[in-house]
Parts: structure tokens; sequence; C-alpha cells
């Protein structure tokens, strides 16, 4: 029988000895991708466009209704505004200072880098003003003329201002004015606040009051208008009050808020510091104190599950977060202490979440729970010289790609749902990544350039070595045979006793004879690509002393 029998291709583990992996492990696998226990090379990337930000890109988003790219510097998470039909197009983001908000008509305003101009996510009340509590200016009243008769029953009334943006966001309201006493006959001038200073896209205010005696009753909508810092005049009839104010928990969100992500309910989370956050359904402008929940220790970064869920890693053990109403969320601490080492490593891959712990990568879902999926590739020492707190993942057809700066920059692909099959390298290394659900495209940032993965025509330079197969006294291998698609696209280096011996160019189905007049005991089969490779693929490698053991 054959001596070298290779029926499948997987990658490597390098925590088993070379000796005695399985066959079909490799002790090298560059720039393979591995389908249906196939082998072949990964495409090269195409060329979409050159960077236009000076530094390194760490984060990259493709703005599909202004198509085009906006591009940091820094670790930054964007996403749409969850409202549904959105004639604005916002798009919502973190990690570039204080949360911002962007949107069709400033997106790209000008020229290149985009976003071209953001503003401050939220709606602070009229009189803002950073640092106090409670935030915002109490509007001024007077009661002004004369009651229709001075015997008829004092309405005691409270108001309120909310401020609201140009594309019809409204904010949480001022801290109430003081008590105005009206009667038949009479208005009320309300002095509304000035304008809220900051980076803030404010158009208009609307302008609440009650009418039953006290401030803490329910106030309701009087009108509006767009002159801060002069005069309402309310002379509205208690059976003309529309709606009750919307926006009475409307905070702000954090500034140190990180972590923006999209929820399936229409709503947003983030976190900072131990704190993670939550939007109400359809107001991305709004972040309340009471919806927010604090985990033990500092929140590292967050990912969707299934369902409404969100897992929650932080720097001890990961929680899970849910709920269908962002109001009532709850947290759930996971069985497993493994702390997040690296935000960007913090990935979902579709059936569940990947991210870097100190002793590998850690996938937790729903259905199939949480494990160390790297446990059978790599030791924790070997682990550990990768720098977990350096790692960046992403994710592209359902495999993450893991990219570590020490001791020399690299990255590697593991499918999470079946990792025994190993970790195949990637000798290119992306700095950022952005994966477009709508087109299935993952674009990277590479070097100065922005491109998609594995779209060209040309292929990257594929290299996988076997096993190390030791025979029990020295011997040699007459014959060879690869089976595939387009075979001769590849070269077979024979290795023996750790040395090259020879170099075939692979023949399809055909049992070819190899050089002889050598001895050894250790043997290694090779596999490159050849400079003409169009994309062929192989199934199977077998090798024997001679022709008969094939068969």
């Amino acid at each position: 029988m054959a001596l070298l029998n290779i029926l499948k291709f997987f990658g490597r583990r390098p925590v088993v000895d070379d000796a005695v992996l399985p066959d079909g492990y490799a002790t090298v696998a560059e720039n393979c991708r591995l389908q249906g226990n196939k082998l072949k090379p990964l495409r090269d990337t195409l060329q979409v466009q050159a960077k236009t930000v000076g530094g390194t890109l760490e984060s990259i988003y493709w703005y599909a209704p202004g198509s085009i790219w906006c591009e940091w510097t820094t670790d930054v998470d964007a996403t749409p505004s969850q409202i549904g039909s959105d004639s604005f197009d916002r798009l919502i983001f973190t990690g570039d200072g204080a949360p911002k908000i962007t949107y069709n008509s400033i997106i790209s305003g000008g020229a290149a880098p985009y976003p071209f101009a953001s503003y401050l996510l939220g709606v602070p009340p009229p009189g803002y003003v950073v640092g106090s509590f409670p935030i915002g200016v109490a509007p001024g009243v007077a009661v002004t003329g004369t009651p229709d008769d001075v015997d008829d029953p004092i309405d005691s009334r409270f108001y309120v201002v909310t401020c609201v943006d140009n594309m019809g966001s409204e904010g949480q309201p001022s801290p109430p004015s003081v008590e105005a006493e009206w009667q038949q006959g009479q208005a009320v001038d309300v002095t509304i606040p000035a304008i809220p200073a900051g980076n803030y896209n404010i158009a208009s205010y609307r302008v609440y009051r009650t009418s039953t005696g006290s401030s803490t009753t329910e106030f309701l909508y009087v009108g509006g208008g767009s002159n801060f810092g002069g005069v309402f005049q309310d002379t509205t009839a208690a059976d003309e009050l529309a709606e009750v104010l919307p926006t009475e928990n409307y905070d702000l969100p954090s500034a140190s808020m990180i972590g923006i992500t999209a929820m399936a309910g229409g709503y947003l989370a983030g976190h900072f510091d131990n704190v993670l956050c939550f939007s109400p359904i359809g107001q991305p402008q709004a972040w309340p104190v009471s919806y927010q929940i604090n985990t033990k220790t500092d929140i590292v970064g967050i990912a969707p599950l299934d369902d409404n869920s969100l897992l929650v890693t932080t720097k001890e053990r990961p929680y899970v977060a849910t709920g269908i109403d962002p109001a009532s969320m709850t947290l759930t601490e996971l069985n497993i202490l493994q702390a997040c080492t690296s935000k960007r490593s913090v990935a979902d891959v579709g059936t569940g979440v990947v991210y870097a712990s100190p002793d590998g990568l850690v996938f937790a879902s729903k259905a199939m729970g949480t494990s160390i999926i790297t446990a059978g590739i790599f030791s924790r020492e070997d682990w550990q010289t990768l720098n977990p707190a350096t790692m960046k993942g992403f994710v592209w057809e359902g495999l993450y790609f893991c990219f570590y700066d020490s001791p020399t920059p690299g990255g590697f692909i593991i499918n999470p749902n079946a990792p025994d099959g190993g970790i195949m390298d990637v000798t290119s290394v992306f700095t950022a990544a952005h994966y477009d659900a709508p087109t299935d495209i993952l674009y990277v940032a590479e070097g100065s350039n922005i491109k998609k993965w594995d779209a060209a025509t040309t292929y990257l330079d594929m290299r996988w070595r076997s096993k190390t197969y030791e025979m029990l006294s020295p011997t040699w291998l007459g014959v060879l045979q690869v089976l595939g698609d387009s075979v001769d696209e590849f070269d077979v280096e024979l290795y023996v006793d750790g040395v090259l011996d020879n170099t075939y160019r692979a023949v399809d189905g055909e049992a070819r004879k190899m050089r002889g007049g050598y001895r050894g005991r250790k043997f290694q089969i090779e596999i490159k690509t050849r400079p003409d490779t169009t994309g062929g693929s192989l199934h199977a490698l077998r090798a024997a002393t001679r022709l008969p053991e094939l068969r």
C-alpha cells in the first residue's frame, strides 16, 4: 500500500507534533483555500481605491447610499441608524472622539477623506451646559393680559422645552419652569433658552406644558418654533393640547461610549467602562440612563448573537444580554472564565461570536455553547507568542480571519464551526476590513489601498506541506500520484530527512516515477502553485516505493 496517502487536505495544528499528526494535516499551510477537503490557492486581492487619509487605516466602512468609503485611523464602529426607511441615510459611528452622526447630504460634501462632516450624536436641551445637572436651562414664564373674570379658576402651569435637529429627532426636555398661574383670557409668554452650544445640528424647539398644578404630571405639546432666545406666546386652550412629551428619559450618550452595534429589534447598543448602553427603538439620538446595565469589570467588546441577544465580552467573564425591549434587557454571566484581550478581535461569524482570550479564540453561541476553539491547535504558550492583545478579527463566508502584530505581523484563517480542520496562514496583513452583507464581499485595508478580498483573476502563492511520515527503517519513494483539477499548475516537492530531494510537476491521475538512489526515514510532501496557475485544485496525493503499492 501507499506509504503516503493523503485523501483529504486540512490546515495546521501546531500543538500536535509533526510526526503524530493525522493524515492530511499540514505543517505549512499558506494562502490555501480548503473547501470540500480540496486544496486550492486563494485569489489575489483586487484594488478598489487608494486610501485618502494619512497614517495607517484602522477602520473602513462602505457607505452604500453615497457610494463612498469612510476611512479612519482609529478603531471606529459604524452602523446605519436602524430607523427603517430613513430618507437621511443616517450613519452612527463611535471611536472617533465622542459618538457622532452623519448623513447623505453632508457625508461627502467636500474632498475626501470621508465622512467629510458630522455632528455629535444626541439632541441636548435648550441652554445645555456641559457638566451641569440637570442639564439644560429652564424656560422663563410670564403671565400677560387681564383675566376675563378674576373669579375664574386658576390653572397652575409648568413648561419645558425640547430641541429638534434638522432630521426631526427630538431630545430630552429642559428643567421645568417656575409655576405660571393662568386664568381665562390671559396668555403665557415662554422665554426660550439659547440654542445649546456644541456641534449639534439643532433646527427648532418644541414647547410642552402641564395644566394640573403639579410639575410632576404629564407635559403635553403646545407648539414650537425656531427663535431660540426669543419668546413663545402660549394661548393654546386645554382641549387643544396634543401628545404627551415622549422624550422625558432621552439622555445624551456618554462622550466615552464606543462599540456602536445594531440590534435586530431596531435599536442600538454601545458601551463605556463597565456600562452597557441601549437606545430606544428607532431613536438613535437617545441613550436613556435607565436603560443602562452594569457588568462586574470593564466591557471590552460587544457583538449580536441570534434572536434579540448580545454577547458582551469583558476583562473577566463574558455575558449575554437578552430581551425584546431595550428598556428591559437582562444580563446573564456565562460559565467560562475567559477575558477578551482585544476589542477588535470580537466578530459575529453568523453562527456565533468569536473573540481572542489569553488562552485562545473563544466561540460563543446560544445553540452550541461557549468553548475555546483553538485548544486543539495552539498551546497557551504558543498562543501568547502571537500577542493576543493586538489581534483583529474579520469574517468572510463564515470563516474567521485573525491578524496579530507580534513577534512578526501575521494572520490565519479558521472555520469556527469546524476548528479541528486547523488553521490556514495568510501571508498578507490587513489593518482593517469591512464585510458588505448585501454583496457578500469582504473589503480589506492592505498597505495604502482598499481592496476586495479573494476577488482578482490572479492567485496568491500557495504552500502546503504535509506532516512528517516516519518509516521504521530507511526506504525510498519511487512513484507519485496526484488527483485533482488542472493539477499541472502545482509543483510537488519531496523532502527526505528534512532536505529537499527533488521537485515534480504534478500530472493528473498518472502514477509517475520519482528519482531513486537514496534512502531515508522521514518524508514530507510540499505542494506549491506554479506562476501560471489559474486556480486548479487537488483532492488526493499518494506516494509509494513501487507502483503495485498504489493499487
